[in-house]
């Protein structure tokens, strides 16, 4: 069940990883250098940075698209 939960948890990890380096890959950032900057974080920082990158740079577009 352990296992289960384990296997579940790292699905849901590596998709939610796709999805942010996907995202800033087709956003456009002011800077080439903004979106490098952005890039070495997701991948080098692998559990924290793609959170990061959700809560500083998605959550704000979103926010924005919502008019708020």
């Amino acid at each position: 069940m352990l296992g289960l939960l384990f296997l579940v948890l790292v699905i849901f990890y590596v998709v939610f990883w796709l999805w942010m380096l996907s995202d800033m890959v087709h956003k456009k950032f002011k800077t080439r250098k903004l979106m490098l900057e952005w890039f070495f974080v997701v991948v080098f920082i692998p559990l924290i940075g793609p959170l990061l990158y959700y809560y500083i740079i998605k959550k704000k577009e979103i926010k924005i698209k919502k008019g708020g």
